[in-house]
């Protein structure tokens, strides 16, 4: 799969949770605390500064791309493409749309088109490539973007591309197109310059992926439907795995013949560690309902193993040991063979909607409605009884892990305790109580692997390695809007919540070291700020994958190798050949790999993304001094000081930040305004 080689590239900072991340972290002094209250009294404001570069272009830009390998804005207007070296503020090359562009225009093919999210992006840089994807008005290109190299053009074939995915192992790309009588799988050698095989995936009337369209169900409700499913790639030896709409094809890569194909859509799919099965999900929506279903493919011929798929309200956890599989959902926890799908264990384990399971050690930590329990690998509990954690099943889970001096601890929209992990005895015997109409804000100090929780305007402290229970440190914190609370974070010892409206810095001993109150900007802002919580939510510290709130349980899968220890990455996939070819290709491209498809790239996936983190900078839209004139504010976490201010001249802002550099590039219509690091 392409994104399994993110080990190369691994990012050490960590990436904040909350979008309002305003914080004056300030050491408790007299001194410093009437400052603060002066700051905030006075509403000091910093000037907004002048672009320190200003380069105009020809006519008004319509969209710029950070190139994360060498910090190269790639910019697009009516008429030309261009790459602009900020380091030089030259050009470094220009290509002139019309040379390229198409002059075939198709009604039926643009309407294909709109059902394809994937075509609407303008500039496409392919991740752990130096190549990217431009959408021009009528055709698309692909091109090198350190030279600026046309290496591929639908224009000849009056098609357009709607998938590129990049093959790192070969070098290659790997393209979905679309004509006005078919749609096409080509790969395509950007050395070469050339197409080394094209297959058609099925005409416009007889392919699958359109079929459904003239079944009962209404246009509308089908083409929902369709957009639901997530195409996945996967690449092992000289077999291609892809899902095109949910629907999934077997390829040789060699041919490019199709071996297999499926006449139903899935949500998601994965290979068995001798890569013999392949594990299909699948989900389906209605408005009263939900259910997924699991079954087993022979990777070989695309049949399907089982006779009748495991049909549940939801899939929580799923567990490959090679020649078996273990698979928890809502009324069923057990192992299965691949070959049969018979039950191995004699009995399921206990309980009833099982929405979580964690695997530690050798053992299975899962919920069960309202309760957790522990079993072994042979389905026999090691807990005497259940533990109630939560008063409704429906109750989210915001924290449930093993952690220091061999305990478990849960925090959920109600209760908050810790567990001994050998014995499943509470350490404490009454629950920390929470109100669960008002957020619950989680966190962990690092460096005392204290976990922190913040609730109705309280901060509780659980210390694994303390006998104490749980209290309230300090007096209630008087905040003006409780429930827009979003996230805790411990930044050199001070806790720091954060809000719609708040930003808050506590001190170890409850005390406020600093408030500060935030002014949203406008309605079209605050719209900007909401779709870009969701673009640049992230977990940090204790806030793993596996951690997050699960009232709508999604699934896990995880792998054991033959030692019976979880394979947490599913680079097992991938053969000795594979990994060898694709190390050359990062070794050859080692400059592309610095910041790839990391959390903060590819920055064009959300054209209007409001904002745009990186390690050491927060970057937020806020409400300007002036009515409703909205600025780019740039904040450095550590100490929470505004060291910038932008002034934004429009709501749906183009701008691009490098975190190398810190710079940020603006767009005024025909200006690209450069903003270096103060």
């Amino acid at each position: 799969m392409l994104h399994l080689f993110d080990k190369y590239q691994i990012i050490k900072e960590k990436i904040t949770q909350s979008f309002f991340w305003l914080t004056f972290v300030k050491k408790n002094t007299i001194k410093k605390l009437l400052l603060s209250a002066l700051l905030i009294a006075t509403s000091i404001n910093y000037a907004q500064r002048q672009a320190d570069v200003v380069t105009k272009f020809d006519n008004n830009i319509e969209s710029i791309s950070l190139v994360p390998a060498t910090g190269d804005i790639i910019v697009k207007d009516k008429d030309i493409i261009s790459s602009y070296n900020p380091t030089t503020n030259q050009t470094t090359w220009k290509i002139v749309k019309k040379d390229y562009q198409s002059d075939f225009k198709s009604t039926a093919l643009g309407s294909i088109l709109m059902h394809f999210e994937e075509v609407a992006t303008e500039i496409e840089i392919l991740p752990k490539s130096p190549y990217a994807k431009i959408k021009l008005d009528d055709n698309d290109l692909i091109i090198n973007i350190f030279n600026g190299d046309v290496i591929f053009n639908t224009k000849e074939s009056k098609s357009r591309i709607i998938k590129t995915n990049y093959i790192i192992e070969d070098n290659a790309i790997l393209l979905l197109t679309a004509n006005e009588s078919a749609f096409n799988f080509e790969y395509l050698s950007p050395t070469d310059k050339k197409t080394l095989w094209s297959t058609q995936v099925g005409t416009q009337e007889k392919m699958s992926v359109f079929k459904t369209i003239t079944s009962s169900l209404s246009v509308k409700e089908q083409l929902s439907k369709l957009t639901q499913a997530e195409d996945i790639i996967l690449k092992v030896d000289n077999k291609l795995y892809i899902t095109v709409k949910g629907f999934l094809f077997n390829l040789d890569l060699n041919s490019g013949e199709i071996k297999w194909k499926t006449d139903y859509q899935i949500n998601d799919f994965y290979l068995s560690q001798n890569l013999e099965n392949i594990i299909i999900i699948n989900k389906e929506k209605s408005l009263l309902s939900t259910k997924s279903s699991l079954n087993i493919l022979n990777a070989n011929t695309g049949d399907k193993l089982w006779k009748s798929d495991i049909t549940t309200k939801f899939l929580s956890y799923i567990e490959d040991w090679n020649d078996r599989i273990l698979i928890a959902h809502n009324t069923g926890f057990n192992f299965y063979s691949y070959g049969d799908g018979k039950k191995i264990w004699k009995k399921d384990a206990k309980g009833k909607s099982i929405k979580r399971v964690i695997p530690i050690d050798n053992n299975y930590l899962y919920i069960a409605d309202t309760e957790m329990n522990l079993i072994n690998q042979e389905g026999q509990p090691k807990w005497k009884k259940f533990i109630e954690i939560a008063d409704k099943s429906d109750d989210e889970i915001y924290f449930l892990d093993k952690v220091d001096n061999n305990r478990v601890l849960y925090l959920t929209d109600t209760y908050g305790n810790m567990v001994d992990y050998t014995s499943g005895k509470k350490i404490w015997k009454r629950n920390v109580k929470f109100n669960k109409n008002r957020p619950l804000a989680v966190g962990q100090d690092e460096n005392t692997k204290v976990f922190l929780a913040y609730n109705n305007k309280k901060i509780y402290k659980f210390d694994p390695n303390s006998a104490d229970a749980p209290e309230p440190i300090g007096d209630k914190i008087d905040v003006q809007n409780d429930k827009l609370i979003t996230s805790l974070e411990v930044i050199d010892g001070v806790i720091c919540i954060i809000g719609q409206n708040d930003v808050i810095g506590v001190g170890q001993d409850g005390n406020v070291i600093y408030h500060n109150t935030y002014k949203e900007p406008g309605e079209a802002g605050r719209r900007l700020l909401k779709s870009a919580s969701i673009a640049g939510n992230a977990y940090m510290g204790a806030m793993n994958a596996k951690n997050q709130a699960i009232t709508s349980a999604t699934y896990s899968v995880s792998y054991r190798n033959a030692n019976g220890q979880v394979v947490e990455s599913k680079d097992y996939v991938f053969s000795e050949k594979d990994r060898a070819k694709a190390q050359k290709t990062l070794n050859t491209q080692q400059s592309l790999m610095n910041d790839l498809n990391s959390t903060i790239t590819p920055l064009v996936q959300s054209r209007f993304n409001a904002l745009k983190q990186t390690a050491e900078y927060a970057y937020v839209f806020a409400r300007g001094t002036e009515g409703e004139t909205t600025q780019l504010v740039k904040v450095r976490k550590k100490d929470g000081k505004e060291v910038d201010k932008i002034a934004i001249d429009n709501n749906r802002p183009l701008y691009e930040i490098d975190p190398i550099t810190s710079s940020i590039y603006y767009v005024y219509k025909n200006e690209l305004r450069t903003f270096k690091e103060k």
